[in-house]
C-alpha cells in the first residue's frame, strides 16, 4: 500500500467519507506534510550541527 492509499484508508477508517470525497487533495497534502515532518524528526544530527566545544556540566559552585 503506497502513501496515498494509506492516507485515504486512514481517513475512511476515521469516518471521514464525505470529506475524502470532497477534499482528497487536501488530505493527501496533509499526509505528505506529516510524513516529511516525521522524517525530519528521525534525521540524525551530524557533527556539524553540534556546538563545539561541547557544553560542560558544572556543579553548584562552578566547578566541574
Amino acid at each position: 500500500m503506497d502513501q496515498r492509499e494509506q492516507a485515504i484508508a486512514q481517513a475512511l477508517g476515521a469516518g471521514l467519507d464525505r470529506i475524502v470525497a470532497s477534499e482528497e487533495a487536501d488530505i493527501l497534502s496533509a499526509a505528505e506534510s506529516a510524513h516529511a515532518f516525521r522524517a525530519a524528526l528521525r534525521t540524525p544530527d551530524s557533527p556539524a550541527d553540534e556546538v563545539w566545544p561541547p557544553m560542560q556540566v558544572r556543579g553548584r559552585h562552578g566547578k566541574a
